[in-house]
Formats: C-alpha cells, structure tokens, sequence
C-alpha cells in the first residue's frame, strides 16, 4: 500500500499528541488533586475534600485550572478577616501548583511524550470547546484539536521529505543512455 508510512507517521503524532494532551495533563490534575487534599486541611482550609475534588476536576485546564481554586480558597479567608491565611493559601499554592506541578511536573511528564505542544494552545484546546460544548467539550476538543495537529505535521513531514528528494542531485544511473 502506497500510504503505508504516511498513515504510520500520522498516527506516531496522532499518538504522542494524544498523550500529551490527555493523559499528561489528566495526570497532572490527579496529582494536583491529591496534594491538595492533603495540603488544604494542614494550612486550615474548610472543606478540604471537596476542594481537592474541585482541583482534580478543573485542573485538567492547563496554566488555569488550579487557579481556579485556590484564588477563590484565598479570596475567602481575605473577605472572612483572616489576611494571614489568605496569603498563605496564595504563596503556598502558587509554589506548590503553579511552580511545582505546572512548570516542573507537567513538562517532565510532557517530555515523555514529544509532542511539542505549547501551553496556551493547550489551553485553547480545553477552553473553547468547553465553553461551546460545556463538560463534553474538555473531550471533544482536545480530540478534534488533536487530530488536526496529527494531520498538519504529517502533511509537514511529507513535504520536508518531497523537498529533501528535490534537492537530491539526479543519480548517475539515471543519466546513463
């Protein structure tokens, strides 16, 4: 079959685009959750467990998930006249999820995979469709989004390939009568 390494070559980036957009990201926001249900209770914030559960579900959203939570979580102990606290929850939080997770973990987890896709395209792939889509759009659109990257680097790697062989000086097999 003549696509035989054209389809392979779409599915390789079908593959590690997929993996970067889900399972690292859904790895991410597990880890996030995990630490968060330990971490909120031993800094005293109320509701631990729900928030914990709240930081899994949302911090899929890549750069902005986690900040969902825990700005809101900090806001409240400010607004209840424990600035103290809220400080606390937003320093502790911002080195925990946003340096720790989000620029250490997520891009080793990232590197696995190869896949080359930048955070705020990331971002746009879970946003937007969740937004249009509502809960299904966080599948959909990474889905869709996905599958497109797949298509346009594909389409790049035949055309650095076509151009390689273009360049290609013509054999002398080639010119012999």
């Amino acid at each position: 079959f003549p696509y035989t390494t054209l389809f392979r070559s779409f599915l390789g980036h079908l593959n590690s685009i997929y993996h970067a957009l889900y399972v690292n990201y859904i790895l991410a926001a597990v880890i996030s959750g995990i630490i968060a249900f330990f971490f909120f209770p031993i800094i005293g914030v109320p509701y631990a467990f729900t928030l914990g559960f709240l930081m899994l579900t949302v911090g899929v959203i890549p750069i902005i998930g986690r900040v969902l939570v825990y700005v809101p979580v900090s806001l409240y102990f400010f607004v209840i006249g424990d600035p103290i606290k809220a400080l606390w929850v937003l320093i502790l939080s911002i080195i925990i999820f946003q340096l720790i997770v989000g620029i250490y973990l997520i891009p080793l987890l990232g590197r696995r995979s190869r896949a080359g896709i930048p955070k705020p395209v990331a971002l746009l792939a879970y946003v937007i469709p969740f937004a249009a889509l509502g809960l299904a759009g966080v599948v959909v659109g990474p889905a869709v989004y996905g599958f497109a990257l797949a298509l346009y680097r594909t389409y790049q790697d035949k055309r650095k390939e076509e151009d390689a062989l273009a360049e290609r000086p013509p054999s002398v097999e080639a010119n012999a009568p």
